[in-house]
């Protein structure tokens, strides 16, 4: 499996074809949305650091899709990073890659304040569902609340052996969807958030 993966990040052609068979997918899921935020307007015209694990990518992706959500999209380095990067850009973000250049921290800063508004994708690499060091710092210096959203599928193949134990939604799934409450941080004394 995990030649596999390798083969697909590395291969236009078969992220393509795992392209046009995730949208095949899309055709048969379902959506269920739990929205715990207590915000009123639709994701793409209110503020946040909307962020998705990497495990539940894929449900993540059908749902903005599903919600009509354009922007810029954050991604890392991993397998499921690049292969998330690539159906983003074909689904409309702009997908924006993580690095460890100040560059990059610049560019996240700039499209945070002008947008107000930033998907991220990716959990500290190797350490599954742990929030990666940077994005209470975006959050504390930009004054936009981390919002996490929560993707579920009912039904998924799994990639145990992967560290972020990766999944695809089967075909009909029932895709839940839980917007958390907006969490915001602030600098302590010494400027950490």
């Amino acid at each position: 499996m995990q030649r596999l993966v390798r083969i697909i990040k590395t291969n236009f052609v078969s992220k393509f074809f795992l392209y046009c068979y995730l949208r095949l997918l899309f055709w048969t899921y379902r959506l269920k949305v739990i929205d715990c935020s207590g915000n009123a307007l639709p994701l793409n015209k209110s503020k946040g650091l909307y962020y998705i694990w990497h495990e539940n990518v894929i449900a993540g992706l059908y749902f903005l899709h599903m919600q009509g959500v354009h922007g810029h999209l954050l991604t890392d380095d991993s397998v499921e990073g690049k292969l998330s990067g690539f159906f983003s850009k074909r689904l409309g973000f702009k997908v924006v890659k993580a690095s460890s250049k100040p560059s990059f921290m610049r560019r996240v800063l700039e499209i945070l304040e002008m947008n107000k508004r930033l998907y991220v994708v990716g959990d500290d690499h190797g350490k599954a569902e742990q929030l990666q060091r940077h994005i209470p710092y975006l959050s504390a210096r930009t004054g936009v609340p981390m919002v996490h959203l929560a993707c579920r599928a009912s039904s998924a193949l799994a990639m145990n052996k992967r560290w972020d134990k990766f999944k695809i939604p089967l075909p009909f799934s029932t895709i839940t969807v839980t917007i958390h409450e907006p969490q915001s941080f602030v600098f302590n004394e010494k400027h950490e958030a």
